[in-house]
């Protein structure tokens, strides 16, 4: 994956369920996990977008990443809607 300074994961996607879940992205090469990043999912049913600055994460910057992966810390169901790496200024 080529890098700039300033990159982005746009992510936008809807949670099913009761609770809000903890999403995590993972990235890294080959068979090697390189970072992780965590946060807390809105669920009241509608789609939102979340903006991560994946640029500031040492391992996404100075290392070269082949794949990355979107999870929930529970059996609860989302939609992705989209998946994207911006460019920022």
């Amino acid at each position: 994956m080529k890098k700039k300074n300033m990159e982005h994961m746009l992510q936008s996607f809807q949670v099913s369920e009761t609770n809000n879940p903890n999403i995590i992205l993972q990235y890294g090469d080959n068979t090697q996990t390189r970072g992780t990043v965590q946060f807390t999912a809105v669920n009241d049913g509608q789609q939102h977008k979340y903006v991560i600055r994946i640029s500031a994460q040492y391992a996404w910057k100075d290392y070269q990443n082949t794949w990355l992966s979107l999870q929930n810390n529970s059996p609860i169901q989302f939609k992705i809607n989209a998946l994207n790496i911006i460019q920022a200024d």
